[in-house]
């Protein structure tokens, strides 16, 4: 049993240090962008190579024993670290030299059929490697289980282990699949120390928003927080299922101390015409107006106001936001906004 729960936990860490480091792709970088910035999702890509290969030579010690582990460890990491990409570059590169030579000349497409069948008969060699070597490890961990006399119970362990240890990965990608709008606004918010501040304000961001842009300027008084809002799947697969995932951008923002009627807005201001409704808010002793719209760029439904689209402008004396998106999403936005504070 112990084996068992050590597999389990192994790839139980594995998948969730997995999902973390691709999640975290996605997270926002604050400050000026630099050399790791831009390598960071590169750096996460390239690090498969050593990740599950490495998970590979662990399990592979743990199931199988510490005969001859090295070597199986090495040929693992090699194989692994190495051998996928120069067989991924076996193979595109030949097709894409042969679909250049095809734009040439279609003389060259009677070369189609020799290379797909070279591509072919060369996986499928190193597949029959693989599966021998597979079985040549799996029968001298049977002989050697049958003679150190090893309890069938605890082989029973181990086997309900291993497969439950292949469910894990399969669950957690399921999870975020399901739930990845809420995992990426809760990772946005935990990553920064100050997602909901403005200068001079508190702001109560839902925790499932994401945060995708925070910064500051203390010696003018401007800062900005913006972001997404949207919904998993697991809450509704109709939007998805038309090719319209339910997302809405958000930006809340303050102008420079020097107030003058530049500045104020600074964005884009509704005319009368377009404006559907309108909602005012007291913030500390500042006063900001809301305004529901919709643009007359854009093709004007029968009935706006049941429209599953929403724009929103909002101006107050240093506090402006804006929401462009779900209508379902507007009630949040507007406690969002109810709830901001003076920063004591």
């Amino acid at each position: 049993m112990r084996k068992a729960l050590i597999i389990v936990a192994v790839v139980a860490g594995y998948s969730l240090l997995e999902a973390g480091a691709l999640l975290s792709v996605m997270l926002p970088h604050y400050g000026s962008p630099n050399r790791w910035t831009w390598n960071y999702p590169a750096i996460v890509a390239w690090g498969q190579l050593l990740l599950i290969p490495g998970l590979a030579a662990l399990l592979s010690r743990i199931m199988y024993g510490p005969h001859r582990w090295g070597r199986r460890a090495a040929t693992i990491l090699l194989v692994g670290s190495f051998g996928v990409p120069v067989v991924l570059t076996l193979i595109f590169v030949p097709v894409g030299l042969l679909v250049w030579a095809f734009s040439v000349s279609k003389v060259f497409l009677v070369l189609l059929p020799v290379l797909v069948g070279v591509v072919i008969l060369s996986l499928r060699f190193v597949i029959r490697k693989g599966a021998k070597w597979s079985v040549q490890l799996e029968s001298r961990r049977w002989l050697e289980e049958r003679q150190s006399g090893i309890d069938p119970r605890e082989r029973k362990w181990r086997s309900r282990g291993i497969r439950l240890a292949s469910c894990i990965p399969v669950l957690i990608v399921l999870l975020v699949f399901l739930f990845l709008p809420e995992i990426w606004g809760i990772l946005s918010q935990v990553s920064s120390a100050r997602p909901a501040s403005l200068l001079g304000y508190r702001v109560p961001i839902p925790p499932t928003w994401i945060v995708r842009t925070r910064w500051d300027e203390q010696e003018t008084g401007r800062s900005w927080v913006a972001g997404m809002a949207s919904r998993g799947i697991a809450f509704g697969a109709r939007p998805y299922l038309r090719m319209r995932a339910p997302l809405s951008s958000w930006d809340i923002r303050t102008t420079p101390y020097p107030q003058s009627e530049e500045n104020t807005t600074g964005r884009h201001r509704p005319k009368d015409s377009e404006v559907i409704g309108r909602r005012v808010f007291r913030i500390g002793s500042e006063s900001v107006t809301c305004l529901d719209y919709w643009p007359s760029y854009l093709s004007r439904p029968e009935h706006v106001e049941t429209s599953h689209l929403a724009y929103v402008e909002c101006a107050g004396n240093r506090i402006v936001a804006g929401f462009d998106g779900e209508r379902d999403q507007v009630a949040a936005f507007y406690r969002m906004l109810e709830g901001i504070t003076p920063a004591k």
